[in-house]
């Protein structure tokens, strides 16, 4: 009876051990998704929406933005086609944009080979293979550039080759690195970044204008999404894919060294999202969805240092502002001079936080904003709230670009949905 009694005991023991410990995990789940944010509001300035964009007709190249001209006709608007592009089916690549040459909308369709659609109805015409060498089980493409009537190609073994529209190959260099970001068409040159090292590249010839080495003495590892690069008039900022931030003055062909170049980041292996962003005479980084840094290129200050933001999703730089997906299904807007918020806004009713933030533009005195699980919303700019929404029906968006009417929706299995305003 006694040795009875002693097995209840230890029996109420464990459930009410296993009670305790279910309990705890969702109070602690519930923390992580319900967090009170100590916040603080902007009440000086608001979002800046000027898009300050030269668009060049003749260039086209990876980092081309996206516009609306008008949100009515664009809430209506009608799918043209779909079109397959080059997917690597071992490995996620960003999405390969395609250029427009006279009345031909030119698309990367394999390794080496281009395919032509009519530029009004978007049909299929032709198709033309490079006489290029490549092995398909040890590289593959990774942007698809032009500048006047040249076209280019990179490769992920470092190769880079230039040929006309007839598919031609004019030049091809090979430089013996690995390349995972895009390449950046810039005061009519080619900017290519390697592993450790960035690049100015003659278009007409496949030489080396310039060319600088960033190695870093504390990690090895490399970023398998490739690096980052934007411009603030004549300079470029980056983040090569060995986590190191520098920048380069174009007009005289020399490396900066300032507190930019010097700043460490987090390169651990789990730490892959770096996000660089430009404004006026402001550089913002964003590391790893977690810590926030604005430096005064003109002063060479930290106006924000490392400043931590929680359980972001997603985000995406626009101008003066940073608009965050939290866990708790907010959309946040952050001003980049000083951390406030300019406004929040709970989606819960249209996305969750697993969804990514694709795209910002501006229209009229509002913001447009697309989301991963192909809904639009459309905000107003001084409190955020939302004006309409428009659900595309296409999950797992990567991109959005603009070309004249027609408006490019890509997603993650390689395929781009065309569409007219």
């Amino acid at each position: 009876m006694i040795y009875k009694n002693i097995n209840k005991f230890f029996l109420f023991l464990f459930i009410l051990s296993v009670y305790s410990c279910q309990t705890t995990q969702l109070f602690e789940k519930k923390i992580i998704y319900t967090q009170d944010y100590k916040e603080v509001y902007e009440n000086d300035s608001s979002i800046d929406l000027h898009i300050n964009y030269k668009k060049n007709q003749n260039n086209f190249d990876y980092y081309i933005p996206f516009f609306i001209n008008n949100w009515d006709n664009f809430s209506q608007f009608t799918k043209i086609n779909t079109i397959n592009l080059y997917s690597n089916k071992y490995e996620k690549i960003k999405s390969i944009t395609p250029i427009i040459y006279n009345d031909n909308l030119v698309v990367l369709s394999d390794y080496a080979t281009i395919s032509f659609y009519n530029y009004e109805n978007f049909q299929f015409k032709k198709k033309i293979d490079l006489d290029i060498n490549i092995n398909p089980k040890k590289s593959f493409p990774v942007s698809f550039s032009k500048i006047d009537n040249k076209l280019f190609i990179s490769y992920l073994d470092g190769l880079l080759i230039s040929f006309d529209i007839e598919g031609n190959v004019i030049w091809s260099n090979n430089f013996n690195d690995l390349i995972k970001t895009p390449i950046k068409i810039f005061n009519n040159n080619i900017i290519m970044m390697l592993t450790d090292r960035i690049l100015s590249i003659n278009p007409i010839d496949g030489n080396i204008n310039w060319e600088f080495f960033y190695k870093n003495e504390y990690t090895n590892l490399l970023n398998s999404n490739g690096g980052e690069i934007i411009n603030l008039n004549h300079i470029l900022y980056f983040i090569l894919p060995n986590f190191q931030l520098g920048e380069i003055d174009t007009i005289f062909g020399e490396k900066n060294d300032d507190i930019i170049s010097k700043f460490n980041v987090d390169n651990s292996l789990k730490n892959l999202t770096k996000k660089i962003h430009s404004y006026k005479n402001i550089f913002s980084f964003f590391d790893n969805n977690k810590l926030i840094s604005t430096i005064d290129v003109n002063l060479n200050i930290f106006l924000l240092q490392n400043i931590k933001i929680e359980n972001v999703s997603s985000s995406y730089f626009f101008n003066n502002s940073l608009f965050t997906i939290n866990k708790d299904g907010f959309l946040r807007s952050y001003n980049i001079f000083n951390n406030n918020i300019f406004w929040k806004r709970d989606l819960n009713e249209y996305v969750n936080y697993t969804d990514k933030i694709v795209n910002i533009t501006s229209l009229d005195n509002t913001l447009l904003i697309l989301f991963s699980n192909g809904i639009f919303i459309h905000f107003k700019l001084i409190d955020g709230e939302i004006i309409s929404h428009k659900n595309i029906k296409i999950k797992n968006l990567t991109d959005i670009k603009t070309y004249n009417n027609f408006i490019f929706i890509f997603d993650n299995n390689n395929e781009m949905h065309i569409y007219s305003q």
